[in-house]
């Protein structure tokens, strides 16, 4: 989007979803940026870590199912 890659969009929902590794620990302020960018777009940006993907996945599909279900 723009500039950007995107690790998962939803465009209907408006929904981005970041499954941000340790490098992003080092990349804050690019990331608000990015987000920034993409609020602007009109996208809402759900933001999960590896570590929640690899030991807890139904938390993940359920905020992502929260997610999509906002306006």
């Amino acid at each position: 989007m723009g500039a950007y890659i995107l690790d998962f969009c939803a465009l209907r929902a408006h929904l981005v979803v970041e499954v941000d590794g340790s490098p992003h620990s080092r990349q804050q302020g690019y990331d608000a940026l990015r987000d920034q960018y993409l609020a602007g777009s009109g996208m809402r940006v759900l933001r999960i870590t590896n570590d929640q993907v690899r030991h807890d996945l139904p938390s993940v599909l359920l905020a992502i199912r929260a997610a999509l279900k906002q306006p």
